[in-house]
């Protein structure tokens, strides 16, 4: 009875929030085409709220709309971009999150069955009694100071002296930040215990420059002061 319910409850939040459930049970077939801006998340701590994902994945880029049923198996965040998404896929897929890693899944396509509704306009404040007044002076002052203005250049004799000034420039490195955004991380299992990271590195920098290569390791017992790759 008690999964029943959780069953239906996630039905009705995803129905009200515009998710096709049909389109949504296709994630799993490979065939289906897949959405360019609406992530799908997985392995999610069930400890996490709306705002923890909103925060997470917020700081990629603006979002659009971010579903999460009460069951949290699964969470749907959307992009207004398609490269913001594509960034965020690069940047949080199997990235530590509370004390699980993010997977991240291209949705399938149109798995909305409607487009996302625009933020609420604020209602315009009224104005302050010292802005009305601020406001009303504005053509008085606009027009005592070129009076001013003219007079204090008529007392100049002379220029005043320039001091020397220093000029601080700062050079961004347009290749360095192109070549970061195509970093990505790559978590490889099923390593034989003998491998080690100098492999790894020979093996991958076929397909590119290698940063870093880190092995996870472990005592090797039957040798003491050596270790294996876990």
């Amino acid at each position: 009875l008690g999964e029943t319910q959780i069953i239906a409850e996630t039905k009705k939040v995803l129905e009200d929030e515009g998710v096709d459930l049909d389109t949504l049970g296709k994630y799993a077939d490979k065939a289906a085409k897949r959405s360019k801006t609406v992530l799908l998340v997985k392995n999610i701590p069930f400890d996490t709220e709306m705002s923890d994902l909103r925060a997470v994945f917020g700081q990629i880029a603006p979002l659009g709309r971010v579903v999460l049923p009460p069951a949290k198996t699964i969470a749907l965040v959307e992009y207004l971009e398609p490269n913001d998404a594509k960034k965020a896929m690069r940047a949080l897929a199997y990235k530590k999150f509370k004390h699980l890693p993010l997977y991240l899944e291209w949705a399938p396509m149109k798995v909305f069955t409607r487009p996302p509704q625009p933020a609420p306009k604020e209602a315009a404040k009224p104005e302050a009694p010292a802005a009305k007044k601020a406001k009303a002076a504005a053509p008085a002052a606009a027009k005592a100071a070129p009076e001013a203005t003219a007079k204090a250049t008529a007392k100049a004799a002379k220029p005043a002296p320039v001091a020397p000034t220093s000029t601080i420039v700062t050079v961004k490195d347009t290749a360095a930040d192109e070549d970061a955004e195509e970093t990505g991380t790559l978590y490889v299992k099923n390593l034989n215990w003998s491998t080690t990271e100098e492999t790894l590195r020979k093996l991958f920098s076929k397909a590119g420059t290698v940063r870093s290569v880190s092995i996870a390791k472990k005592k090797d017992m039957k040798n003491p002061g050596q270790s294996l790759s876990m």
